[in-house]
């Protein structure tokens, strides 16, 4: 059980599953086991997962590179700290989460607006209908994708904190388009990646691109409805608080305003996945390039 639980720990996707992990992790065991958490994440920085297969991939390495340094220096802080408790422990590696994310490759990062995971895919973590559609253009269960993640304005700001380099604030179309670009590079030298892809966001609901009854848009990144920068969106389901994607329901209703359409009845959060097969992104570069330049 000890060595699962380090793994959950320094490989978990948000900061409040790794807290739970601690909290857990710290029932059973006491301050002095903590150092093999370290340990193993320092085996992570050295021996990075996720990735190693990736080919020429110049801005992967480099921005792992930079995450690791800066948390090796906080870890080397912490760990000489007098204040080095289980709560400092877990504040340490939920604060960090995103960052820990990012230096051992399980994501990383594109730009300050996406990230990227190298992810299979499975009936586990792509809804059926979503699947199904998949498997009609020969991505299956076992198929390797570039999984996109869109990086929130509060991890944006934080990445701030952490020293990184963030020239928009908001989520903008220069962030989008980057990442397309950057996802080529990826595509392009390992030919084994089926194309670019996320499972569910509500962000691709072409609903939230229209205007509200207050005259402005439902969002921001009204620049998602060009499906040339999409590729293709299949419709995954509705975002409901107590539902299957309550967490989509969650990020589209943490702005006020969103949240107050939905109370009115007005916005209805829904979720979509997308998918752009490798050899039409590549083949549209060009195109996206000179739309966006």
């Amino acid at each position: 059980m000890k060595h699962k639980l380090i793994r959950q720990i320094v490989t978990a996707r948000y900061g409040n599953k790794v807290e739970e992990y601690l909290k857990e992790y710290f029932k059973h065991y006491n301050i002095d086991d903590a150092n093999e958490i370290f340990i193993s994440l320092s085996n992570l920085f050295n021996n990075p997962i996720g990735w190693k297969g990736y080919k020429n991939i110049e801005f992967l390495f480099d921005n792992r590179t930079f995450f690791v340094k800066v948390l090796e220096s906080k870890i080397k802080k912490l760990r000489n700290s007098s204040k080095l408790n289980k709560n400092s422990i877990i504040e340490f590696f939920s604060d960090n989460n995103p960052y820990i994310k990012y230096a051992t490759n399980i994501w990383s990062i594109a730009n300050p607006g996406i990230a990227f995971e190298n992810f299979i895919i499975s009936k586990e973590k792509v809804a059926p209908k979503f699947l199904k559609q998949l498997n009609k253009i020969g991505v299956t269960e076992s198929s390797q994708v570039l999984h996109l993640h869109v990086i929130s304005n509060n991890e944006r700001y934080e990445l701030t904190r952490f020293g990184y380099s963030v020239p928009h604030a908001h989520w903008v179309v220069e962030y989008y388009v980057d990442a397309l670009i950057k996802a080529s590079q990826v595509l392009n030298s390992n030919p084994d990646i089926k194309g670019y892809f996320c499972e569910d966001s509500w962000v691709f609901d072409p609903f939230v691109y229209n205007k509200a009854s207050d005259g402005r848009p439902y969002c921001r990144f009204t620049f998602l409805k060009d499906n040339l920068l999409v590729g293709r969106r299949y419709f995954v389901g509705d975002a409901l608080p107590n539902g299957k994607y309550w967490k989509q329901f969650e990020f589209s209703t943490r702005n006020k305003r969103r949240k107050h359409f939905y109370k009115t009845g007005e916005y209805k959060p829904k979720t979509f996945g997308i998918f752009y097969p490798r050899e039409n992104l590549l083949n549209n570069l060009d195109k996206i390039k000179n739309k966006y330049k």
